[in-house]
């Protein structure tokens, strides 16, 4: 059996709906301000509904505003008894509340994991995940545990802990990159295909 750590629901997630738990926190900067080019914030790129396949999980991601350059990020996972998300729905999951993602400046920053250059143009956030819970449902949840027909995977907790996180978002073509800055670095935490 997989045991399945917040860390690795990151990835699957993406952003932000669990890379904070695994972050352990982020830094105490003040928000930038939110000034527009044209009556948008520099977000306002990111908003819409996006996807990651990962094994047997998919992750939807939807992207909307709040205003005042947060953007909220809601992450549903379904759960597919076979690999490359295939076959029938075994289980989906669904995590309250979702994260947000607030707008701290525009600049270079050094990249890990981005196709291309080592430095890209990144929209720094601040990640923030509220305290909430995880609501696991299908004919494969067994209590923490999904289970399909090559396996199963199990989830370290149904409770989701507050945290903070420095990160940046890329938009290249229809490819979403959610990054979490480590020692000076973005490195990518979750690739999403625009839908």
């Amino acid at each position: 059996m997989k045991q399945q750590t917040n860390k690795a629901k990151l990835a699957a997630l993406a952003i932000a709906t669990s890379v904070l738990a695994a972050c352990g926190g982020g830094g105490d900067s003040a928000p930038a301000s939110t000034t527009s080019v044209n009556g948008e914030t520099p977000l306002a790129k990111y908003l819409g509904q996006y996807e990651l396949c990962g094994g047997n999980q998919k992750v939807a991601l939807t992207v909307t505003t709040t205003g005042n350059g947060i953007l909220t990020l809601d992450a549903q996972t379904t759960y597919y008894d076979k690999n490359n998300c295939s076959g029938s729905v075994v289980a989906s999951e669904v995590r309250t509340p979702s994260s947000t993602a607030q707008y701290q400046s525009t600049g270079n920053g050094n990249t890990s994991g981005v196709p291309g250059a080592s430095i890209n143009v990144l929209d720094m956030v601040l990640l923030t995940q509220q305290p909430g819970t995880i609501q696991l449902t299908g004919s494969g949840v067994n209590g923490k545990c999904i289970k399909y027909s090559t396996g199963s995977t199990c989830l370290t907790s149904l409770a989701i802990s507050a945290n903070t996180a420095n990160g940046g978002l890329l938009l290249q073509g229809s490819t979403l990159y959610v990054l979490i800055e480590t020692n000076g670095r973005y490195e990518v935490d979750s690739a999403f295909t625009k839908r």
